[in-house]
């Protein structure tokens, strides 16, 4: 039911605190501040207020509080999902036997259900999509009349709801709608009469018998996803199939939504496709994975036991199967790990770069190319950066992980 003397509002909190301060109110009319959660039941009257705070070194510190009212709390809540942001919310509500989404205090199209867990916000918070269903259809499971489970039947019919309009087409299965970085795209997958398609921006494309691993390119132009006909698997990339196989796997954009890479496995062997170009067969792979700047591909194959590092289609070196292996910032260097005569050994770049007994964690620094890793003296562990100790008094007992800070 609808409370007229309830409001939907969201509070901002607007200041900048003194180093080492802890903020303490000092007004009487503070309280609400001290609670409020990003949902909040206030009075219709909601206004800007700018409070003063008295820090616990005595430096006052002026916070401002902007309360921006979003409309009629409907009740009801049945569940809520916030923005990154969290300046905007939205949340299920139910009246007379129907099923709605509240954003920001917009009430949207009724429903017979609402699948709670399929909301889904674009980045900049402008946008919604989810999913429904018109006609609820449900198998309840009780044991001692207490009900247990819930799920939707096999002649359930699902729709999808984008921006408060609900589609046209009904489907008997789909995948969750997902939105481009940017939000000016919607795409998802429904499955009907036993086939799937993927409609982007309310466009249906080919049908399939299954469809998976959607995925839009960063600047959200471009699309990509896992299809299969048949008894084989392909990858289609802005509409275009590429060549079928017994399976592909882990499809991915480069950084800057260029270039394309995926597995394949042709007959009992793998390879790496990249932009639509087969790389040399293995038994099995680690990867592979973009350069930041998405001119370089790298990846981990194995044939017979024997683990090489690959760059670019031209094997680097040996190297530890299913370990860790990064390019630096700059997408110049490339560092990995190998086990030789009972020693780690740090390769960059296929030329060792630092050797112990045991060694673990190395990251690159976020602006140049130095290397820090963690290495085991005496059973304990410590720090190198660029073959040299970060600290040589300190050790880590238990180092496992490292991170540059700037």
């Amino acid at each position: 039911m609808k409370s007229p003397n309830l409001l939907l509002t969201l509070f901002t909190l607007l200041g900048l605190a003194t180093s080492g301060c802890s903020p303490t109110p000092t007004s009487s009319q503070t309280d609400s501040v001290a609670t409020a959660d990003s949902i909040a039941q206030t009075s219709a009257d909601a206004q800007t207020q700018t409070e003063s705070f008295r820090s616990s070194t005595d430096q006052r510190v002026e916070w401002k509080v902007e309360e921006e009212p979003l409309g009629e709390l409907i009740e009801p809540v049945l569940g809520r999902v916030f923005t990154k942001d969290s300046l905007h919310v939205a949340y299920v509500t139910k009246r007379d036997g129907n099923y709605s989404v509240v954003v920001d205090g917009r009430q949207g199209p009724q429903l017979g259900s609402v699948m709670e867990k399929s909301i889904v916000f674009s980045g900049d918070g402008k946008r919604i999509a989810y999913v429904g269903m018109r006609e609820p259809r449900y198998v309840t499971e009780k044991i001692g009349g207490r009900t247990v489970r819930q799920y939707p039947a096999k002649d359930a019919k699902f729709c999808v709801v984008v921006d408060a309009e609900v589609s046209v087409e009904e489907y008997d299965n789909l995948l969750a709608p997902r939105f481009s970085s940017d939000g000016s795209r919607v795409v998802y997958a429904g499955q009907q009469s036993g086939k799937w398609q993927v409609v982007v921006d309310g466009q249906p494309g080919k049908a399939f018998d299954e469809i998976d691993s959607i995925e839009f390119s960063e600047d959200g132009r471009r699309l990509l996803y896992r299809a299969k006909r048949g008894d084989r698997w392909l990858v289609v990339v802005d509409g275009e199939e590429g060549p079928e196989y017994y399976e592909t796997a882990f499809p991915h954009f480069s950084p800057d939504g260029r270039r394309v890479s995926y597995r394949a496995k042709q007959g009992s062997k793998w390879m790496v496709v990249v932009d639509s170009a087969e790389g040399p067969e293995y038994d099995s792979f680690q990867g592979p994975t973009f350069s930041p700047d998405g001119k370089h591909v790298a990846y981990q194959g194995e044939h017979d036991g024997k683990w090489v590092m690959v760059l670019d289609g031209n094997i680097l070196s040996e190297c530890q199967g299913w370990s860790l292996y990064l390019f630096s910032a700059d997408s110049k260097h490339l560092a990995y790990y190998q086990k030789k005569d009972g020693k780690e050994l740090l390769i960059m770049d296929g030329t060792v770069f630092a050797e112990h007994e045991d060694m673990h964690a190395f990251v690159w620094s976020p602006v140049d190319h130095r290397l820090a890793y963690a290495v085991q003296r005496d059973e304990r562990w410590m720090m190198e950066v660029d073959r040299q100790p970060w600290v040589a008094t300190i050790s880590f007992p238990g180092l496992r992980q490292l991170e540059f800070l700037g």
